[in-house]
């Protein structure tokens, strides 16, 4: 049975324990999913306050995964501050080292936001073999925003 319960509506603490309630953890064919404890697992992402477009970047997620992991279940979370002049603010990720022309659409597009209000995004992710992936912060229409980023990984498959 599937719930539909979210985050919100007070059910779970996080979004790790969601995802733990309905993501069993696996050891078939030596693959094993490990849980991030939320509480000792702090955000290697941090970026407060960007007020321009960034290219792509490297994030590396070895202090928070291990030296075998290869995916990752991580949650995107953007945060506009101030919001500016009306547009589209755009952040997204990839695997490190690739050039998709469309980069899996792992997107999180504001086009009436509230500042202090904020959007999220869990997705699976694809790692390099030094647990690297790569962000993009495209604000080119959105004049005036400053906005924080958040990367937080939740899970990962060694």
């Amino acid at each position: 049975m599937v719930k539909h319960q979210t985050v919100s509506d007070g059910t779970f603490a996080s979004a790790t324990e969601y995802m733990k309630d309905h993501v069993a953890s696996t050891t078939n064919s030596g693959i094993e999913l490990v849980w991030k404890d939320a509480s000792a697992s702090p955000t290697p992402f941090p970026i407060a306050n960007a007020v321009t477009s960034v290219n792509w970047t490297d994030v590396d997620l070895t202090a928070v995964t291990s030296a075998t992991a290869k995916i990752a279940i991580i949650q995107l979370k953007l945060t506009p501050n101030t919001v500016g002049a009306s547009g589209v603010c755009q952040f997204g990720v990839r695997k490190n080292g690739t050039t998709p022309t469309y980069y899996p659409v792992i997107r999180i597009d504001i086009e009436a936001p509230v500042a202090g209000g904020f959007e999220t995004l869990v997705i699976p992710i694809g790692m390099d073999t030094g647990q690297v992936i790569e962000y993009i912060l495209s604000m080119t229409e959105a004049v005036g925003w400053d906005v924080t980023l958040g990367i937080e990984v939740l899970a990962y498959y060694e």
